[in-house]
């Protein structure tokens, strides 16, 4: 697995593009100014996400 993975790298280029699909990115103000809760905003879309999912 590791050659083929270093193949492609040599074939393709290793310039990693980020994507921004608009996913939030920091903390929740509102939970850290309210509850003191440190949670990220990317965990809160994941856990929304996964709840349509399931439902």
């Amino acid at each position: 697995a590791f050659v083929l993975e270093g193949l492609g790298d040599l074939l393709f280029g290793s310039d990693v593009k980020p994507l921004d699909i608009g996913i939030p990115q920091g903390a929740s103000d509102w939970l850290l100014d309210s509850f003191n809760l440190y949670i990220e905003q990317l965990e809160i879309f994941a856990a929304g996400t996964a709840a349509v999912l399931v439902s």
